[in-house]
């Protein structure tokens, strides 16, 4: 669960968000971390989006005559890499405690438009993509929380507080409804937290054999 602060917040509310990553542990309970995160969110606060393929009552007219079912949301994904290190909390759990980490990664989201049917012409093919404001950019992640490394090596798991920090810009070059290009440099920020669980992966032991 995400929570859009500075120019994240003007676009869209509160998100989702579901990932995997790969985390590899050294016996000094340092680490580093590989994450892919998919973001989602069916909130988006951009105001008059298509102002200017809107009927006066606001609504959009499909290639039928009728009015067209349009849902708007938001897609976005976040691909990282971290380091950090945890800090146990008795030498007996060794595995288990707090932690922190830092790293950079790669930012995007886009507000997903589902013309339902796709029968509203305005909004067909590459059409789609001049309201989409389609931005990403390079981020800073960082998290706080606690590891859960049990020893019945089963019930493993993370809770934590999330920061993504982007700096992105838009890459489309037109937005149809403004009829101008935004250029601007964006602050884009998500404060959460996850909830996960984890499975625990070991290096097996070769078995040495000694000839004399």
């Amino acid at each position: 669960m995400h929570f859009p602060q500075y120019q994240m917040a003007e676009r869209f509310g509160n998100n989702g968000a579901a990932g995997v990553n790969y985390l590899m542990l050294s016996r000094s309970n340092w680490f580093v971390m590989a994450e892919q995160v998919m973001i989602f969110s069916r909130v988006v606060r951009e105001d008059n989006l298509f102002s200017n393929i809107a009927t006066a009552s606001g609504n959009l007219i499909n290639s039928n005559g009728e009015f067209s079912k349009v849902r708007l949301g938001e897609r976005g994904s976040c691909s990282s890499l971290r380091a950090g290190k945890v800090f146990p909390l008795k030498p007996s759990r060794s595995r288990s405690g707090f932690f922190v980490s830092a790293g950079a990664g790669f930012f995007q989201h886009r507000i997903y438009i589902d013309d339902v049917g796709n029968l509203t012409p305005p909004l067909q093919g590459a059409y789609k993509k001049g309201y989409d404001r389609y931005s990403n950019g390079p981020a800073f992640v960082g998290s706080a929380g606690f590891l859960l490394v049990s020893r019945n090596k089963i019930v493993n798991g993370v809770a934590a507080l999330d920061l993504i920090w982007g700096f992105t810009r838009s890459r489309r070059s037109w937005n149809f409804d403004t009829m101008s290009a935004d250029t601007r440099a964006r602050t884009d920020v998500l404060a959460g937290f996850r909830l996960g669980f984890m499975i625990r992966i070991y290096r097996r032991s070769t078995d040495k054999f000694y000839y004399y």
